[in-house]
């Protein structure tokens, strides 16, 4: 799981992407305001803890986000 803040600053490191309201990603993350995606922070969290889904991401955003996840880890793509 990554961190998702909606504190936005004014520049984005490049392991970090942002899920802008009034677009394709925003409508289907069940966020509720414009948010950030800190690859940098990521976390294995059990199953039983999550307690519900809120949204998901188009197929293009996910692949970016990948890539920022990798980044972060430090793997090559």
């Amino acid at each position: 799981m990554a961190g998702i803040t909606s504190r936005i600053v004014e520049y984005l490191k490049e392991t970090e992407y942002m899920i802008v309201e009034r677009t394709k990603d925003f409508e289907s993350s069940g966020l509720v305001k414009t948010s950030v995606v800190r690859c940098e922070y990521i976390m294995t969290v059990p199953e039983r803890l999550v307690a519900r889904k809120l949204g998901h991401l188009p197929d293009e955003t996910m692949t970016e986000i990948d890539k920022k996840l990798k980044l972060s880890l430090g793997i090559k793509y």
